[in-house]
Parts: structure tokens; C-alpha cells; sequence
């Protein structure tokens, strides 16, 4: 586990997940309206929502699931399709048939996340298909983004708009998890498998 500057937290404003979980948190070098930016994404609630996607049983997790793999598999399982999809896949649970039992802030919190991940999709894709200019697109971003819009910005549309987050990057979390979503409607719904026998199952011999 490691605590990101605050330079870092310009960037990456919320939590990462993987082998190495990174903090994003107030520091004591910050100023006060820096801190309690930083807070408004990353309180302990707005956290909550998070840990589903980054930690367990999301990129941490899926980090460990899934090895060893041979070398095609891997380069397949690290796509954002499958890696991504399957941890926003576990953010949906959470927002949808999981979340019976939240209390009103997690609501909260997980509606703001869901704006979020809306908000991207849309942005990236109309600067990409020419329905937005790139002002327009950052502008929509900061607005429609929720708390920590300006943090957003600083990480999401400059990546996208100078070529360094490929076109489908934003959507492909979202193909992904509907993908992951809809294989589980015919695989457990239907009661072919246990809701266990199927999140056990490593993400790419699902698909």
C-alpha cells in the first residue's frame, strides 16, 4: 500500500487497485480547500463504493485469480474489456441487486460513481466521433461529473483529447461489464450455475 503525493492526487484523484493499492488522501502539506476536495471523493463512503471496482473482488482480487496464465490468455485477461469490465461488473452488483441493504450516503455515493462512469463515456466518445470540440467535451466533464470534477478533468480529458487514452478506452469498461452482467442473467439466473460456481470461475473462462 502506498500514499500518493499530492502532486499524484492531481491526476489520480481516488483510490487504484492492483498489486499495490494507492491512497489517495488529505496530507498535511495541502491547503485546507485542497483537503477538503480531496475528501468529498474520498471520505470513507464515496470509498466504499470504491473498493468493489479496485480492491476485492476487483483488481486486486482478479490480480491473484487469474494467474498463471499462458501468454495469450494473460494478454486477453489484461484487456480493459475482461479487466475492467469485470471490476465495474462488481461495482453494478453493488449498485443494483447487492444494494438493498445501503444506507442512504453509500446510495449516494454509488449514484455519484454511476454519473461518473456515464459522464466519461459520453465525453470520450463524442470528442472522438467529432459531436464535440475539445473544450466542449472538457467542459461537459467538469459539469456532469459529479464531486472532484476538477480532478477529473485533470486525469480523464487531457488523456483523452492528446491521443493517450485510445477511443474505446472509456466504453470498453462499460461493453465489458454489460457483457459480464448478461452472461450471468443466462448463466445463474436461469440456474445453469450457482452465483459461487460462477464468480469463481476466472473471468476469461466465463466468456
Amino acid at each position: 500500500m502506498e500514499m500518493m503525493s499530492p502532486e499524484r492526487q492531481l491526476v489520480s484523484p481516488f483510490f487504484l487497485g492492483g498489486d499495490t493499492i494507492l491512497v489517495s488522501y488529505p496530507t498535511d502539506t495541502m491547503t485546507y480547500e485542497q483537503r477538503m476536495m480531496s475528501m468529498r471523493g474520498n471520505n470513507p463512503t464515496f470509498s466504499h463504493a470504491t473498493v468493489f471496482h479496485e480492491l476485492i473482488p476487483g483488481h486486486l482480487a482478479a490480480t491473484v485469480h487469474e494467474r498463471p496464465l499462458p501468454a495469450f490468455t494473460g494478454r486477453l485477461v489484461s484487456s480493459r474489456l475482461l479487466a475492467g469490465g469485470q471490476c465495474l461488473y462488481w461495482e453494478m452488483l453493488y449498485l443494483g441487486p447487492w444494494g438493498t441493504m445501503l444506507r442512504p450516503q453509500q446510495r449516494s455515493a454509488r449514484s455519484s460513481g454511476a454519473c461518473n462512469r456515464c459522464a466519461r463515456v459520453i465525453f470520450s466518445l463524442s470528442f472522438h466521433l467529432g459531436a464535440m470540440t475539445p473544450q466542449q467535451a472538457i467542459d461537459f466533464l467538469v459539469s456532469e461529473s459529479g464531486p472532484r470534477a476538477r480532478q477529473r478533468y485533470r486525469r480523464g480529458a487531457p488523456l483523452s483529447v492528446n491521443g493517450d487514452y485510445d477511443p474505446l478506452y472509456q466504453c470498453s469498461y462499460m461493453l465489458g461489464a454489460l457483457q459480464f452482467r448478461a452472461l450471468r442473467h443466462e448463466l445463474v439466473d436461469s440456474g445453469k450455475m450457482t452465483s459461487r460456481q460462477y464468480h469463481e470461475r476466472p473471468s476469461w473462462k466465463r466468456t
